[in-house]
């Protein structure tokens, strides 16, 4: 089990003990807005999606979402991590914080952290975001982080943006 650390953030890969966390954070009205109901309503539920996602992808890929750990307060904040979605040509960089830890920088810091760390090791030669048109804050901090648009696809009957940042 590999993890990193960021100037305020433990960031290690989820476990089951997680499972609590990943039930109130999937639940929040952010996540559900802009991500969608995955249909977590149960500790077991946020279990299976722990083992059919993250540890899934840490499995086959060597990536996926991991948590954020805030290293003051040992508070678990949010999730940040590469998925490998079927219909993207390259990983995708993932992100959602609970509502109390927004707006502190945390989700830059962990994405600059997480991006530095495939790029040391050479896994990816480029990163893909994708967000809704209307999620303002999250296409304002991809362009922070000099991701840059690219085109708009059409997945699900839902136009979403799709962004890309070369390492």
């Amino acid at each position: 089990m590999w993890s990193l650390e960021s100037e305020r953030l433990d960031i290690r890969q989820l476990r089951f003990s997680d499972a609590p966390f990943i039930l109130e954070l999937l639940n929040t009205d952010g996540w559900l807005k802009h991500i969608g109901d995955r249909g977590v309503k149960t500790i077991k539920n946020a279990e299976g999606y722990i083992s059919s996602g993250p540890q899934e992808g840490y499995k086959k890929i060597g990536h996926g979402l991991m948590l954020l750990v805030e290293k003051y307060s040992n508070q678990k904040v949010g999730i940040c991590g590469l998925l490998q979605r079927d219909y993207l040509d390259h990983p995708d960089i993932g992100y959602a914080l609970l509502p109390a830890f927004e707006k502190r920088g945390y989700v830059s810091e962990a994405c600059r952290s997480i991006i530095a760390w495939h790029k040391e090791h050479g896994e990816i030669d480029s990163v893909c975001a994708i967000v809704n048109h209307d999620n303002e804050r999250s296409i304002k901090l991809l362009i922070h982080l000099d991701f840059i648009f690219t085109k708009v696809i059409n997945r699900d009957g839902q136009s979403i943006n799709l962004y890309q940042y070369d390492l």
